[in-house]
């Protein structure tokens, strides 16, 4: 029981994945005419792309492991009380990861953009001209910049169907309308930052981790739920 029990805590410590833990970029050093009160403040929403990438990347791939080893079950969502990571927050931990994965499956989507600052202007600017969210079934198109705007809804769709998949007869607002409003929110002040007015914008990993995490705890609460009731 012992072993049992310091491998599930062994296991929960390496797939934990703090979002404060994530070191922001470096700041842009003053040129030369440059005065030191003209620097930009860094900015709470830019975070390293390369290392939030291969952060995630290797959390997915021990979570795939574990899964493989027999060691968790799949979906996080279905998990009982008693089996290894079945608490509320390591199934919340757990579902954004397999929403993440969805992400990263899509066709040609470039990851390392969604978290850049300098990629956020032409993502906004792509989705400014999209005809709303992709239609289902998501199809990958093989363009980057496409792939990379639809892929956040192959992600929102997986943690939608968890939640759905449960039959809570529980009314809350569904992940894509509030990701695409939010979204929408972003791009207007991403285009006040283009033109000099504002400093401090949401990247669309931020957005879309956000929601991820809302709907995940929610899938996770439920699941939990679920479990007792059983």
């Amino acid at each position: 029981m012992l072993s049992l029990v310091s491998g599930n805590k062994s296991l929960s410590a390496r797939l934990k994945l703090p979002f404060h833990a994530f070191p922001p970029r470096a700041r842009r050093s003053n040129l030369p005419s440059e005065g030191a009160d003209d620097q930009e403040p860094a900015s709470k929403w830019c975070y390293d792309p390369a290392v939030v990438s291969s952060s995630i990347l290797e959390n997915i791939r021990r979570y795939r492991l574990a899964v493989e080893a027999k060691e968790l079950r799949l979906p996080a969502s279905q998990r009982q009380f008693g089996e290894p990571r079945a608490s509320v927050q390591e199934i919340c931990e757990d579902t954004r990861l397999e929403a993440f994965e969805k992400l990263l499956e899509h066709g040609s989507v470039s990851f390392y953009a969604l978290v850049a600052i300098e990629f956020q202007p032409l993502l906004f600017e792509a989705v400014q001209f999209a005809n709303g969210p992709p239609q289902d079934p998501i199809i990958p198109t093989g363009s980057a910049l496409i792939d990379t705007i639809n892929a956040p809804f192959r992600a929102l769709s997986y943690v939608e169907d968890q939640y759905q998949a449960l039959g809570v007869d529980k009314e809350l607002m569904n992940s894509v309308e509030s990701y695409l409003r939010r979204r929408d929110f972003a791009g207007f002040w991403w285009r006040q930052r283009e033109q000099g007015r504002v400093v401090d914008s949401p990247t669309m990993f931020v957005l879309l981790w956000d929601e991820v995490t809302r709907r995940s705890r929610e899938v996770a609460m439920a699941a939990t739920l679920c479990s007792n009731k059983s």
